[in-house]
């Protein structure tokens, strides 16, 4: 099992005699679920109940939900002109127009496109039957839309645990260049100690203990566990078929902070070299990522 991709799309579509409604269920990125309808006039009435269909299927990811309807009882639907509205909407913008010394050139179109001048008189019909119309419909489009969001996260959740193989075998160099960057700074400092002409043969112990404090200030040894534990950690969410994606992106952060941490720790070319490779690939999962539920 895996998480689930952000990214799908389903369809569904029932026949009740000469009715037939077809349903589009498509889903982006979204930190949150955000649903949107686009339901015919007829339909506004069951908003809520589509709406929560939604949330039972999806948890994350901007969810565009699209229903048509046609038929000889949508032919029978006609459109009514607010003609008051309609003349008031044109005073208000002629005399904005003059008032501005803007030309007087309001179109038709562009009045009919304003708000509840050109109403639908669509036939009525209760929320139940509604709902038993919609729900198949909704029901198919939204299996689709799943169907899809699992394949896409079962390509992400390899790409990504190829990436997470790669991130491991650069921690493994790192962390095989650990016990040298201890004893190459207690070297470095040494060597500027004598280059300042100070000697620290038979030095007391305070300078001693200053030594050993600095060179272990560059142990990233607990920087690289802690790494190694958000690893497998990473790798049993991209087996699990639970929500992975807001833990995901907290725990690539932590990944960042430790990974900095062992770069400043360093100063070393080496190490350096792979701490580089290492967040080249942490950006890349963290990219893909934002793609999973």
């Amino acid at each position: 099992m895996t998480p689930k991709s952000m990214t799908g799309f389903g369809k569904g579509s029932v026949q009740r005699g000469n009715l037939l409604v077809e349903v589009e269920a498509s889903s982006l990125n979204r930190k949150q679920l955000d649903v949107r309808l686009g339901l015919p006039g007829m339909f506004a009435a069951i908003e809520p109940l589509v709406v929560k269909a939604v949330s039972r299927s999806v948890s994350r990811g901007a969810v565009t939900v699209t229903v048509r309807v046609s038929g000889e009882r949508i032919a029978n639907e006609s459109s009514l002109v607010d003609r008051k509205l309609a003349a008031a909407c044109v005073h208000t913008l002629r005399k904005t127009a003059r008032g501005l010394g803007l030309a007087d050139d309001l179109s038709a179109k562009d009045l009919l496109s304003m708000p509840d001048v050109l109403r639908t008189n669509a036939p009525s019909m209760s929320s139940r039957a509604a709902w038993s119309i919609i729900e198949p419909a909704l029901t198919r489009a939204l299996a689709g839309l799943i169907t899809m969001r699992t394949r896409e996260g079962k390509a992400l959740a390899r790409d990504l645990k190829a990436r997470c193989g790669r991130m491991k075998a650069i921690l493994n160099r790192v962390k095989a260049l650990a016990p040298r960057a201890e004893e190459r700074q207690r070297k470095v400092l040494l060597a500027k100690l004598k280059a300042a002409g100070i000697s620290t043969r038979g030095c007391d112990e305070a300078l001693a203990r200053e030594i050993v404090l600095f060179a272990a200030r560059c142990d990233f040894t607990e920087e690289c566990t802690r790494l190694s534990s958000h690893m497998a950690q990473m790798e049993k969410m991209l087996a699990s078929d639970r929500e992975a994606g807001r833990s995901l992106d907290f725990l690539i952060q932590e990944m960042l902070r430790e990974v900095n941490t062992i770069g400043s720790k360093a100063n070393s070319a080496a190490v350096s070299k792979n701490v580089v490779m290492f967040k080249a690939e942490l950006d890349r999962v963290r990219e893909q990522v934002q793609n999973l539920e």
